[in-house]
């Protein structure tokens, strides 16, 4: 799928460059339309939404087919607080809980199961 920019008033460069703006900045068209103010090229706010409208659904099916494919084995270090659990030093205060996963999958799995132990253990208090 060829991008046509024929008959356009800008050159495919503006065009795309603003569309990327609005696309991976999350700027307004009023915001890329200052920007281009200062640097002495007059786009209409109206124009940048048309060019946006027409472009970017082309410009998504060319990445995508570069994209690269997201590996499935990854790796994640984080610290949970389960409440209600006593902590290190005999207080009620959140203890951290330190998780490694190999995978989404067990480390999901093994978060509920913590969530469920700590209420478990919580109505079994009251």
């Amino acid at each position: 799928m060829t991008i046509h920019f024929s008959g356009r008033h800008f050159p495919s460069e503006i065009i795309l460059l603003s569309v990327r703006y609005y696309l991976a900045y999350k700027l307004s068209y009023r915001e890329i339309e200052e920007i281009y103010a200062e640097r002495g090229i007059n786009v209409d706010h109206s124009t940048l939404n048309r060019w946006v409208i027409k472009y970017a659904p082309l410009l998504e099916h060319r990445v995508r087919k570069k994209k690269k494919p997201v590996t499935s084995s990854w790796r994640m270090d984080e610290t949970y607080s389960v409440p209600g659990v006593q902590g290190e030093h005999g207080s009620l205060n959140e203890p951290r809980v330190y998780l490694k996963y190999t995978s989404a999958v067990a480390g999901a799995n093994l978060c509920l199961w913590l969530c469920l132990v700590v209420q478990a253990y919580e109505s079994e208090r009251q």
